[in-house]
């Protein structure tokens, strides 16, 4: 992995979004996210950390969402903030086809690429 400085890191991090944001994609704005990315920024985790736990947080958000759209919204958020607090970096119960599991992966490896090489 390239070793670079903060200073580096966040000068890649803020070229991303603008890159994203001129071409008319949303970025992310989840004060999780960006934590991460903080995280990423000070070089304590690695862009691939930073993507496994966004698609773990991605996953949380649609089997909630998924839960509430079956009025089961209440009892299943309760368990995800007791995991959450138990563990912070467990990715949700994933409901969801293997196919779109391969897409979702897909599409967070193709936005937020960087060359760690």
């Amino acid at each position: 992995m390239t070793r670079w400085t903060a200073e580096e890191r966040r000068a890649r991090w803020e070229h991303s979004v603008s890159k994203k944001q001129t071409a008319g994609f949303q970025v992310e704005r989840d004060p999780q996210f960006l934590a991460w990315i903080e995280e990423w920024i000070a070089g304590d985790i690695t862009m691939s950390e930073v993507q496994q736990r966004y698609a773990g947080l991605i996953r949380t958000h649609r089997t909630l969402h998924n839960a509430k759209q079956l009025g089961e919204g209440k009892d299943m958020q309760a368990i995800f903030d007791d995991i959450r607090q138990a563990v912070p970096e467990i990715p949700g119960l994933p409901l969801t086809t293997l196919e779109e599991r391969a897409l979702l992966a897909k599409q967070i490896t193709e936005l937020w690429a960087t060359d760690e090489s």
